[in-house]
């Protein structure tokens, strides 16, 4: 896939958890993880008026360019929450940046604050079928995510060479990845043996790689197996 201005299409649904295995199956990827979101994060306005959103269940699912965004509203009043009562599951909005836009919008009716920018909602379900989110991001600072760790194989084993190769192959492909490296650790002053080490954008493509299902998988299934002991430390410039 190439370029798209949209980056993210979000559904409603009922059940976040049976639709993020039902999607995962559809689509033949890792079934997404299920998080409970806006619990002090993010500041809310909804048509006029300040809002807190609470047991509100996100599963996001890349794919290429954009992401699947699987949302299932709690049982208090929401825009998510009047969408599914009055229409049921379906889509709920397209997302682009505010930089792609080549039309005027409405006033927002939603806006909500987090710490990497904000997000609008403008209702053009009559022009374009859905809701228009509309994202605005703030100047982001390029963060380096740098891990030192120990294995449980000896250094020059099979293993250890398998688990430094497939940590380089699958992390560094993860989107927002950038200058990724597989090193031996070689100061005197502590005895850890590797690093891995990677630079993102900003804040919010280092919390991306965090959720991606790649990472969450490589550490479920081969870190937390065979790294006996770790120290992270991420980075950003002055």
């Amino acid at each position: 896939m190439g370029f798209s201005p949209v980056f993210q299409i979000c559904l409603v649904v009922p059940d976040a958890d049976q639709a993020a295995r039902d999607w995962a199956a559809a689509l033949k990827v890792p079934a997404p993880e299920v998080r409970t979101v806006f619990s002090g994060k993010i500041e809310h306005v909804s048509w006029g008026e300040p809002a807190d959103y609470r047991d509100l269940r996100v599963a996001l699912i890349p794919l290429g360019p954009w992401t699947l965004e699987l949302l299932q509203p709690g049982p208090g009043p929401s825009p998510w929450r009047a969408f599914l009562d009055r229409h049921g599951p379906g889509v709920f909005h397209f997302c682009v940046d505010d930089t792609t836009l080549g039309l005027p919008l409405p006033p927002a009716y939603h806006v909500g604050t987090f710490e990497a920018g904000r997000y609008a909602y403008h209702d053009m379900l009559a022009r374009l079928g859905v809701e228009l989110s509309v994202r605005t991001m703030a100047p982001q600072t390029p963060v380096r995510h740098q891990v030192i760790f120990d294995l449980r194989w000896r250094e020059g084993s099979d293993e250890a060479r398998r688990f430094l190769a497939d940590g380089a192959r699958i992390l560094s492909a993860i989107p927002g990845v950038t200058n990724f490296s597989a090193r031996r650790q070689v100061s005197k002053k502590n005895d850890y043996t590797y690093c891995f080490s990677m630079d993102f954008d900003g804040a919010q493509a280092y919390q991306a790689y965090n959720g991606h299902p790649a990472h969450v998988a490589f550490v479920r299934d081969r870190w937390e197996a065979e790294v006996t002991r770790f120290l992270e430390i991420d980075t950003e410039g002055l």
